[in-house]
């Protein structure tokens, strides 16, 4: 039986090598969640776009909530599972902590400010706009499903955005 198999602590070349891998799953994942911005950037820029052009009209609006909002469920699951790889490099992989963790943990709680603005604020003004918009009537079971995305996607959020260490 090789060592690893009878419990026995992991080879520094077997840690290193799980290490890389993790910092490069990390890695992939936080290049994923620039991207999944970019998209929110440019599916706002479109709808708005559309809604101001002359063919466009208000209710045009509800569309933002749902795409900006799975936009954002991706964007905090990468977030989450991030933190759990982190968690677990520096507790399984490694007996200290890198400096750059303990300082990072200090600036977290502003970090969070940006990220729901991101998400959640032009959900809110879609509703708002919707909301204003003379020509909903059809459309108001849509725009009710929206508030409720936006609520659960608020919920969502702060849960994921709670550190508590």
């Amino acid at each position: 039986m090789l060592p690893q198999q009878m419990g026995a602590p992991a080879t520094t070349e077997v840690r290193l090598a799980e290490y890389e891998a993790l910092r490069e799953e990390i890695q992939n994942r936080s290049g994923l969640q620039q991207t999944l911005v970019g998209l929110n950037v440019t599916a706002i820029a479109a709808v708005v776009g559309f809604v101001l052009s002359k063919h466009g009209s208000t209710p045009a609006l509800l569309v933002l909530p749902p795409v900006l909002l799975t936009l954002g469920y991706l964007w905090l699951d990468h977030h989450r599972v991030i933190g759990e790889l982190e968690r677990y490099i520096s507790k399984e992989c490694w007996i200290w902590t890198p400096r750059w963790q303990q300082t990072s943990a200090r600036h977290r709680a502003w970090f969070w400010v940006p990220i729901g603005l991101i998400w959640i604020g032009p959900s809110a003004g879609a509703l708002v706009g919707a909301q204003l918009s003379s020509s909903l009537d059809g459309l108001r079971v849509f725009w009710w499903i929206d508030v409720a995305l936006v609520v659960v996607f608020f919920g969502f959020f702060v849960v994921v955005s709670y550190d508590p260490s």
